[in-house]
C-alpha cells in the first residue's frame, strides 16, 4: 500500500478526465492483483471528480486509465509526493 498522504494527495489534484477539482480516488479496473476483479492497490490511483468517475463506473469503454496512471505518477514524482530511493 502506498502512504496515506498520497491518497490525500490524490484527493487534492484535478480530474484526470475533465480537470475539474474536489476528487475522488479510483482505483484502476482490471488490474487487481490477487483475485478476479480484485480491487487494484493504492498505488494504481487516479484523480477523478464525482461525474466522471459516475460515468467511468457506469461504462468503462473508452477511458484511458493507463494515461491517466501515467500523468497522476509523473506528477506525483514531479511534486516530491513518491520518491524513487
Amino acid at each position: 500500500m502506498i502512504s496515506k498522504k498520497y491518497i490525500k494527495w490524490i484527493k487534492t489534484q484535478k480530474c484526470c478526465n475533465c480537470g475539474d477539482i474536489g476528487c475522488d480516488p479510483h482505483h484502476l479496473i482490471g488490474f487487481g492483483m490477487g483475485s478476479m476483479g480484485g480491487k487494484a492497490g493504492d498505488e494504481l490511483v487516479v484523480p477523478l471528480c464525482r461525474l466522471c468517475h459516475t460515468r467511468f463506473h457506469d461504462d468503462p469503454k473508452g477511458w484511458n486509465q493507463l494515461r491517466w496512471l501515467a500523468v497522476t505518477l509523473s506528477n506525483a514524482f514531479k511534486e516530491g509526493v513518491l520518491k524513487v530511493d
